[in-house]
């Protein structure tokens, strides 16, 4: 099996090249697509201004600038004649340069639009630069500046306090940067390659499946038994798995951010790699006189050394838990406990150094070399990256230490911790092994207990109860206003709504009106100040009730166009209630990722446990004891996913019903605004029904799917790999941005409700599912061949062992 794992990491290492730089220019010309076709313009226009002096350059460029926005005012007021506002611009502009006319007509622009534009943008971006470089002095003037202002003020005059020293500190740590020289250049592929996160996510999949082949492999084979029995088995061998650990960190850190590095020279180019750092506006707020060329360097150690420690935290992980779903858990939750700390702690927080001193704050180089920051270390200001450095060490030899030491202690027969075993002998006490014979009995048994999985459905549950709401939900003053119109007009629309709903749009449009009359009547002594402000009141609290009230206009509107365009009676829904259902799409991701994480863990060992144990050679050794098994194992998985379907999908239905105002579930689905383009002639209870049901044929198809794998592969730990990066990693990237990727994978079944945003009705989604379905039937028919026919390499070396032998016996 090692020569697969092996064989899949260099497999999935180009996969995840092609897809990193797949996601790396999809995003950059989704921000910057016109910036990137207009490159070569941009080089051929920095390039007549390079050799010029800063300020001949700068007043030229500021020049150009300045036609071109003529120019474009021009155009804008020739096709809006009877805008008063460009007709006034075009006369301030025509005052300032008399000749502008002529010049444009000369100019050649009124022929060529599009170069206008492209001209004008290259002329903005090259101005910013050159701004920015003479604002770079007014900057750092600027730092003592406030520095001697906020020291006059008395909270910030205690000499013993952060505060106090922080403000003195920073202009200190600017002095260095005053004269440094500092020229144009671009910045977009320097700031973009080494801000690119998805790239630290592919890093961490990649260390984990090397830390599957350095550690787990002998764990599952058995090997380890042996390898410990020896004095001299224990330390060489664990220093030179941490060895080879750490070098393919290094290696392979410099080869993925490496390419994501050359794709951005290629799309923006990285210009003049002397320059200081400085020259750029991103980088105003560094403190260290970097080029660029030293930046990138450092950029790169920044990244091994975050590589270097994740690598480290993954393979203690594998030496604290002999159970693979136990180190893939403990990953998920080491990893969200330091994205919640990273997020969601505030930088001045007593607890800021757990912000800080963060996986996702090491892999954060940007930050920490291009924004000045101190950290509150009792009461002094501490340079960040110091504080980095020295955290680094201080982890990278803890770690390493740690690893080295649970390598060499921890028994080789023990499989759980102490914690582990001690709940499995309490289940077990609770729950004792069945006497029944029944298949089914005994495998659920099997599972549940010998195969942890009762850890996992526990989780579930705790998940599931989390996402509870346990008081009752309180709304905003907007939100409770727009309620009570709800309340009045749910239901069908009618001749008697559609006359309120316009009688109180009309009181809208005569409020200023009404505000006018009430002032005109005081100003003329009508009314006296008490009548006024009795009035005055009286407008104002209903002027509240206007963007509650244009909410329920935009129903109307979408209700009246659905009657008059499609003949359909749409009703009155209450948009606090379905778009909480129905148009959380982030909820969506995030229960889909959690329900993969989920299912994936818990089948991965469904039938690598066989394999492991020596049972599938007994199972295959009776006809009928393979496919009543190998169809007790998929009613299990089958169970197991609906199980994770009802536990992390109804508490929104919970929360809905309990929370939420109550609507019409018999309305047609086309009466919310989300989906009004539908063409299926469906209820709201009807569409979410469907949508629940394609859910669970995604799930039932991820099973099929993930059984397959563990089949393949025959080790829980490579399993649950594969089947992560099959299922797991589309909703991750999803959640990073690319949010095309559900039309080509599984997770399109979990945020369908996105997905019919787009679509028109149930069948456009038939060529998806029957391409999905068929490949989970072929998964499954892949599956019983595999499983139920042995390995016949093996066969043959048997054979040939039992035939040398019978020779030598006669």
């Amino acid at each position: 099996m090692k020569w697969f794992q092996k064989r899949l990491l260099i497999v999935l290492i180009p996969i995840l090249l092609l897809g990193t730089g797949y996601l790396y220019v999809k995003e950059q010309m989704n921000n910057n697509g016109f910036l990137i076709r207009s490159m070569d313009a941009y080089r051929q226009a920095e390039s007549e201004y390079a050799n010029l002096p800063m300020d001949q350059a700068y007043e030229k460029i500021r020049r150009l600038n300045t036609q071109l926005k003529a120019y474009q005012v021009i155009v804008n007021a020739a096709g809006n004649p009877d805008n008063p506002v460009l007709s006034e611009e075009i006369r301030r502009i025509k005052q300032q340069s008399p000749t502008i006319m002529e010049a444009f007509a000369n100019s050649g622009y009124n022929k060529m639009l599009d170069k206008l534009s492209q001209d004008t943008y290259i002329s903005e971006l090259l101005l910013n630069q050159y701004e920015a470089i003479r604002g770079y002095k007014d900057y750092l003037q600027g730092i003592q500046k406030r520095s001697d202002e906020m020291l006059g003020v008395s909270i910030f005059q205690d000499a013993h306090s952060f505060s106090y020293r922080n403000i003195v500190k920073t202009p200190k740590d600017f002095v260095s940067m005053q004269d440094l020289p500092l020229q144009p250049g671009p910045e977009w592929g320097i700031v973009s390659a080494t801000t690119f996160s998805i790239m630290d996510g592919f890093m961490v999949l990649l260390l984990f499946l090397l830390c599957i082949y350095l550690f787990q492999y002998e764990k599952d084979s058995g090997i380890v038994r042996l390898i410990r029995s020896t004095a001299k088995g224990r330390f060489p061998l664990v220093s030179a798995k941490l060895v080879a650990l750490i070098s393919m960190s290094v290696i392979l850190t410099v080869f993925f951010y490496g390419i994501v590095l050359l794709l951005a020279q290629y799309l923006y180019g990285l210009g003049d790699l002397s320059r200081y750092v400085q020259s750029m506006e991103a980088f105003r707020f560094c403190n260290l006189p970097l080029t660029v060329g030293q930046y990138l360097v450092m950029f790169f150690i920044c990244k091994i050394v975050a590589n270097i420690l994740v690598a480290l935290a993954i393979s203690v992980l594998f030496q604290v838990f002999s159970n693979v779903a136990l180190v893939y858990g403990g990953l998920l939750s080491f990893f969200a406990w330091q994205y919640l700390s990273f997020r969601y702690i505030h930088p001045l927080s007593s607890l800021q150094l757990l912000k800080y001193i963060n996986v996702f704050s090491f892999y954060d180089a940007y930050g920490l070399l291009a924004v000045y920051k101190n950290l509150n270390i009792g009461g002094y200001p501490v340079w960040y990256p110091r504080i980095m450095a020295i955290s680094a060490l201080v982890l990278i030899l803890l770690l390493t230490v740690v690893c080295i030491t649970f390598y060499m202690l921890k028994s080789p027969i023990a499989t759980t911790s102490r914690l582990i075993g001690w709940m499995a002998r309490q289940l077990l006490k609770l729950r004792k092994p069945p006497s029944s014979v029944s298949l089914l009995r005994h495998e659920w048994y099997k599972q549940l207990f010998t195969g942890k999985m009762y850890i996992i459905l526990a989780l579930a549950l705790l998940i599931g109860y989390q996402d509870l709401n346990k008081k009752d939900l309180t709304f905003n003053e907007e939100d409770g206003i727009y309620n009570r119109y709800m309340d009045m007009l749910e239901g069908s629309l009618n001749q008697r709504k559609i006359s309120y709903i316009l009688e109180e749009q009309r009181l809208f449009d005569d409020l200023p009106l009404q505000y006018e009359r009430i002032m005109k009547q005081y100003g003329e002594g009508g009314l006296s100040p008490a009548e006024y402000m009795e009035k005055k009141g009286e407008l104002d609290l209903f002027s509240l009730k206007e963007r509650a009230f244009s909410r329920v206009y935009s129903q109307y509107q979408h209700l009246v166009e659905l009657k008059e365009t499609r003949d359909i009676n749409g009703s009155f829904l209450n948009e606090l209630t379905t778009n909480y259902l129905f148009g959380n799409a982030y909820r969506d991701l995030i229960n889909g990722l959690i329900y993969t994480i989920l299912l994936v863990a818990s089948l991965s060992v469904m039938f690598p446990m066989d394999y492991q144990n020596g049972m599938v050679t007994i199972i295959r050794g009776t006809r009928k004891g393979r496919l009543p098994l190998f169809l007790v194992k998929h009613v299990i998985a089958v169970i197991v996913a609906m199980f994770f379907l009802i536990v992390l999908y109804m508490p929104a239905v919970f929360n809905t019903l309990r929370s939420y105002p109550a609507i019409d579930w018999g309305a047609p689905i086309q009466s919310m605004t989300l989906f009004g383009h539908l063409k299926d002639s469906l209820s709201v209870l009807e569409f979410a029904c469907g949508v629940f049901g394609l859910q669970i044929s995604g799930a039932m198809l991820v099973c099929a799917c993930t059984l397959y794998l563990s089949i393949l592969v025959r080790k829980r730990a490579t399993a649950l790999l594969v089947a992560s990066i099959a299922f797991v990693i589309p909703f991750v990237i999803q959640l990073a941005g690319l949010e095309e990727i559900h039309r080509y994978t599984f997770s399109g079944f979990f945020v369908l409700f996105g997905v019919f945003t787009e679509l028109d009705s149930f069948l456009a989604l038939g060529v998806y599912t029957g391409l999905l379905m068929g490949v989970s039937a072929f998964a499954c028919i892949l599956a019983w061949l595999k499983y139920t026919n042995p390995d016949r390499r093996k066969v043959r070396m048997n054979a040939s062992f039992f035939k040398r032998h019978s020779q030598k016996l006669q």
